[in-house]
């Protein structure tokens, strides 16, 4: 009668050891898939309304001036063609 005891009180040990093993394991992969997947949907984003800073490429000098007319340039790199630029 004690080792049925002991049996049962193993098996329910165990079976709380999975279920919350398996609850650990389902939260992490949906915080790494959408991690990797970059995606977040705008009502949960925090930065949704920040400001970034961006690196635009160019082709030219006047791509480059166009670009210059339309952004808050911040640094241009003219060997690598691309600037910093701040965006909303």
């Amino acid at each position: 009668m004690r080792l049925i005891r002991k049996r049962w009180l193993f098996i329910g040990a165990l079976l709380v050891l999975v279920l919350l093993a398996g609850s650990f394991g389902s939260a992490t992969a949906a915080q790494t898939s959408r991690s990797a997947s970059g995606v977040v949907p705008a009502a949960a984003d925090p930065n949704r309304d920040r400001w970034v800073v961006v690196r635009v490429y160019y082709r030219d000098a006047a791509d480059l001036n166009q670009l210059a007319s339309r952004l808050d340039v911040w640094e241009v790199n003219h060997t690598q063609q691309y600037l910093l630029a701040m965006l909303s």
